[in-house]
């Protein structure tokens, strides 16, 4: 298992230990034969916003606009996408403007939209690349920004890149504060992975989260690209002292798949469920495809879908075509009268928006045995 150990926070350490706990348990979940290598797309398209559409305060309009976070109140609906204003180094910001949610699915969003700059790089551990993928949780009038921050990190005297997982903590769109979280080992010590994305907040109790993540570990010997095991984990999130512990692993790829993340925020749809939505990257035509599942307070997984429910239309070339080619990727998901709707980026350039009922998902959630 290879990973970063934190000294005083800017400097890092490299350890290579192939018989840790997190290794052991990281390979109890490849390949659990639960899902299959197919698509039954249910979703409705309802448009695409383009970066065209936009103009940044000061900033202007960005070269691509996508990977929106998103929340509802009433029929007020807040998006936060990510910008990119450049595409030497590919720097990322996260912005935000207002729609209604009515004009969205009826296809008469505005044109132009104003959007205000909420998160960009200022700290060493975002400077590399930016602030990327928002995912929002909101509770007693502040909203928790999960995003990936990608920085400059000293180890051996070189700077390395390293993808961490950040949280920004906003009152009325004013940031309070924003960090980067450590992992907990359990025995007191904390560190990074080269990467550790995707991730939701299910639910908060005072300053203790319940989390889903995506940390990366680079472990000897298995069958995954680069020996990179990217799987689905539960946590608790300290928020004071932003670290991570007590991770468990809940979902893993299978033989088809290079890796899966948490797609969006999560939805509340019982007393301890909760909807997720999660994405896979496929190892035969690198497409991203969504799927959906239910966990408990916890994050521990209940259901899943055995298919995927949304996928890249090939006959749409909006959906084909952009920076990246064949992707579907959420961070925002909302729940409005009878439907799921997810907020996505598309080909890495503009922004989808797709919906289906809530009871046709799930209908095609499987519950596991326990």
């Amino acid at each position: 298992l290879m990973m970063f150990k934190v000294l005083k926070r800017e400097l890092v350490k490299w350890i290579d230990d192939n018989k840790t706990e997190f290794a052991k348990k990281a390979k109890e979940y490849l390949y659990p034969g639960m899902r299959e290598n197919k698509t039954e797309d249910i979703f409705e398209r309802h448009g695409y916003i383009f970066p065209s559409q936009l103009n940044v305060k000061n900033l202007g309009k960005p070269f691509d606009a996508f990977n929106p976070g998103a929340k509802l109140k009433g029929k007020k609906l807040s998006v936060y996408p990510r910008v990119v204003f450049d595409h030497v180094r590919y720097v990322s910001s996260i912005g935000y403007f207002e729609l209604d949610i009515e004009e969205v699915l009826n296809k008469r969003v505005r044109n132009p939209i104003e959007c205000d700059l909420l998160l960009y790089a200022t700290e060493y551990w975002e400077r590399r690349k930016g602030c990327e993928d928002p995912r929002i949780f909101s509770k007693n009038g502040k909203d928790y920004i999960l995003y990936t921050a990608i920085g400059d990190w000293t180890y051996k005297n070189k700077k390395v890149e390293i993808d961490a997982l950040a949280c920004a903590q906003f009152r009325d769109n004013k940031c309070l504060r924003k960090d980067y979280f450590l992992l907990s080992s359990g025995d007191g010590e904390t560190f990074l992975t080269f990467s550790n994305k995707d991730a939701c907040i299910l639910d908060l109790y005072k300053e203790d989260a319940s989390i889903l993540l995506r940390p990366e570990f680079i472990i000897n010997g298995v069958d995954a690209l680069e020996n990179k095991v990217r799987i689905c984990w539960r946590g608790r999130a300290d928020l004071d002292r932003m670290v991570i512990y007590d991770m468990e692993p809940i979902m893993g790829t299978e033989k088809f798949e290079e890796k899966v993340g948490i797609s969006t925020n999560a939805i509340q749809i019982g007393a301890d469920e909760f909807l997720i939505s999660w994405h896979g990257k496929s190892r035969l035509d690198f497409y991203y495809r969504n799927g959906f599942g239910i966990v408990d307070k916890d994050g521990n997984l209940l259901g899943i879908t055995k298919k995927y429910l949304l996928e890249p239309d090939k006959n749409n070339p909006l959906e084909m075509l952009g920076s990246y080619i064949g992707v579907i990727f959420p961070c925002g998901m909302i729940e409005y009268k009878d439907r799921i709707i997810l907020f996505a980026g598309v080909g890495d350039k503009r922004i989808g928006i797709f919906s289906a009922e809530k009871d046709k998902i799930l209908e095609r959630i499987e519950w596991l045995e326990e």
